[in-house]
This record gives structure tokens, sequence and C-alpha cells, in this order.
């Protein structure tokens, strides 16, 4: 099998194989969507000929997640450039959902900032009263 779009964006891999393969679910990712090439390029052979994705090393069984693909593919007829670009899709989805995630992050960060600065203001007005005093 030939792969040519990055499983984690959907774009195209580089035809030259500048790009890193999962050794659990069998797909090529993009250096920027995985893992920097600098740290790829320290590791050992044997680190590199077992490398995982997040997906595969968060825990999902490479197996049953390769198995599932295939079956669902036979069964729906599906070409693998078809499935290819679902793929890709489905994760700029979860990059979405994780994004909110990061915003609420954010809106609490701005909310504890926001109540620091109100304190502060406090602490220096009542410094300012007791100089004035």
């Amino acid at each position: 099998m030939t792969l040519t779009k990055c499983f984690k964006c959907g774009d195209s891999l580089p035809e030259e194989g500048d790009f890193v393969y999962c050794h659990g679910c069998e797909e090529g990712y993009h250096f920027k969507c995985s893992i920097s090439s600098s740290t790829y390029n320290v590791m050992s052979n044997k680190r590199k000929i077992t490398w995982r994705c997040e997906t595969c090393r968060d825990g999902q069984k490479a197996d049953e997640y390769k198995a599932e693909s295939q079956k669902s593919a036979s069964q729906s007829g599906m070409k693998q450039q078809e499935i290819m670009e679902i793929k890709g899709m489905l994760r700029n989805l979860q990059n979405k959902i994780d994004g909110r995630n990061l915003q609420n992050k954010i809106d609490g960060i701005v909310k504890s900032q926001q109540f620091i600065s109100a304190k502060y203001d406090e602490i220096k007005s009542g410094h300012v009263e007791m100089r004035n005093m």
C-alpha cells in the first residue's frame, strides 16, 4: 500500500518519503502533524521502526483499528483514497473539539488574571491611603 495522505491533516505526503510512518495503525504522518523531525532524527533505528502515532500510543489497539478500517472499507466498497480523506476529516474535527477545551482553559486564565489584577489594585489603593495618613 502506498501512503499518499497524512492521516492527521489529510494533506498529501511528500513523494520523497520525508514523513513518519506509524507501525501501529500503518498510517503516514507529516512531521509537523506528529513528531518533530529533529526528535525523530536523533532516535535510534530500533525506536524509529517501532514508532507509533499518538492514537496508537494512547492505548487504541492498532490491530483492532486496522481490522475495523479494512472491514468497513470492504463492506462499503470505498476506495483507499476515500478512506484516507475521511480519516483526515475526522482528525481535523477532533482537533477542533480539542480547541474548544483550550478556549475554556484560556477563559479561566483570563478570569484568574482579572481577579489578581483587581486584588492588586485594592492593595495598591490601600497602600496609597496609608501613605496619605
